[in-house]
């Protein structure tokens, strides 16, 4: 289908809201730490990478999504979000909602064809969000707090399964869809290896008097890692993937920038995810150099982590295990989640309910394991602490769904799709131990990954070539 038939939104809407994003980040990176170079970093980056949605024409509001929504700092970032708190998850959340909603409001072709295995994991997260609502309805109370459990136990699965739709209907509608996917995703990691750059070099990145010693970006040391891992994944899919020279250069690119990434978060979440889906990749690969290639860029990553001597130190620490099992909190929190999903098994406490708990009531403090101040850190735990047994039941059949979409004979994958699965996996085993499924800076570049696994080229087929069923 030609591309021009299509007139989804006037593309210089998403590079306005590029433009105003980078001033209003802009300005709070400079009220917190006075420094010019954040400010020019912010705003040359999103200016470039409104510049770049603009050229994608009639894919502008899908494609900004990609780019900008993971950009968007957590309100747990100070320097970054300056003061507005809260309203970042908020601007997160619309933001994404408007754009994908323009975008398959005006799709061209009707409602798109959806794979049989993608079904399941959009029905699944439809049922997910019918727990959270649940949990909403039992613990929100006031009219307010029932819109924010709402709009967090029932808003974020929605916008996943918005998401996946979103993506099915762009490779069902135009050739070159599967690159251009893949290159906003590497877009938004280059655009947080900018932000990870300033930090560095106005020491905003390792500051102890803040007690911030990892790079975090604009959404946290775990998250950024975790993204990065996706990152590099991608990069990897789009360089042995597209025929393009932009798009190959683009993806070796964003590669090493997400290997950096990982070494100067030092998460051990991130470092893990890399090793399973290299793992993944090698172990079913045929290609000799493919494989040489993915030893190659552990053997980079190894490099960076051993002889850099600030990054070489920190690693040190974050891999010492000596110190017993205060250096691994997340059994705690685990421990702190079950006790909140017995105390209420029918509807959980909701999202409030265990930020509270967890802050206030000794009982899920204090664990065998240790003490813990933080919420679960377990996408099944959370949920049955935040919706009760449905919210646990409908986590699981998620679960099971995403699990069964990328499951296949490995050696009957194309490369480049190995290498998204291995992303995937890696995605899975960091879900285990952090609640990704949360963050929607992680899970969008995800769930992209998975729906262009699952209604992408299959092996043999060329890359850009449209899926229609």
């Amino acid at each position: 289908m030609n591309s021009t038939s299509a007139r989804i939104v006037p593309p210089v809407v998403v590079a306005a809201l590029g433009v105003l994003l980078a001033v209003v980040l802009a300005a709070g990176s400079f009220l917190t730490t006075g420094s010019s170079l954040p400010i020019m970093g912010l705003g040359l980056l999103l200016v470039v990478v409104a510049g770049a949605v603009y050229l994608w024409g009639a894919e502008a509001p899908l494609l900004g999504a990609i780019v900008i929504v993971p950009l968007i700092p957590n309100t747990t970032i100070g320097f970054a979000a300056g003061g507005l708190g809260g309203q970042w998850g908020e601007l997160r959340a619309v933001l994404l909602v408007l754009l994908l909603g323009v975008y398959l409001a005006c799709f061209p072709r009707g409602v798109p064809r959806l794979p049989r295995v993608l079904i399941g994991v959009t029905g699944s997260l439809v049922a997910l969000a019918g727990a959270g609502m649940f949990a909403a309805v039992t613990n929100g109370g006031s009219s307010v707090g029932f819109l924010a459990e709402a709009a967090h136990g029932a808003g974020q699965p929605l916008i996943y399964a918005l998401l996946i739709v979103a993506v099915a209907a762009a490779l069902q509608s135009r050739e070159g869809a599967r690159e251009r996917l893949l290159a906003a995703v590497c877009i938004a990691i280059l655009g947080q290896a900018i932000v990870v750059v300033a930090g560095l070099a106005t020491g905003a990145a390792y500051d102890p008097v803040r007690q911030i010693t990892r790079a975090q970006g604009t959404v946290g040391a775990n998250f950024l890692s975790a993204m990065a891992m996706l990152g590099f994944f991608a990069g990897l899919s789009l360089r042995s993937g597209s025929t393009a020279r932009r798009f190959r250069s683009l993806g070796i690119v964003t590669a090493v920038a997400a290997l950096a990434i990982i070494a100067v978060a030092t998460t051990r979440g991130g470092l893990v995810g890399v090793f399973i889906g290299v793992a993944y990749v090698v172990l079913t690969g045929v290609d000799a150099r493919a494989r040489i290639a993915t030893v190659a860029a552990l053997a980079v990553l190894m490099v960076a982590l051993t002889t850099i001597p600030q990054v070489s130190g920190l690693w040190s620490e974050r891999l010492d295990w000596r110190g017993g099992i205060t250096d691994f909190d997340r059994v705690a929190t685990w421990i702190s989640g079950v006790r909140m999903g017995l105390d209420d098994p029918l509807g959980g406490l909701g999202n409030a309910g265990v930020a509270e708990g967890v802050a206030e009531v000794s009982r899920y403090q204090q664990t065998p394991a240790g003490p813990t101040s933080v919420v679960p850190h377990n996408i099944w735990i959370l949920a049955f602490a935040e919706a009760g047994i449905a919210g646990l039941l409908m986590s699981l059949v998620f679960s099971f769904f995403f699990c069964l979409a990328i499951w296949r004979r490995p050696r009957r994958r194309s490369l480049p799709d190995r290498f998204l699965v291995g992303g995937l996996l890696g995605l899975i085993a960091v879900s285990l131990i952090n609640n990704l499924f949360t963050h929607p800076e992680v899970m969008l570049p995800g769930f992209v990954f998975l729906a262009v696994v699952c209604s992408g080229a299959l092996a043999g087929r060329r890359l850009g070539q449209p899926v229609v069923s």
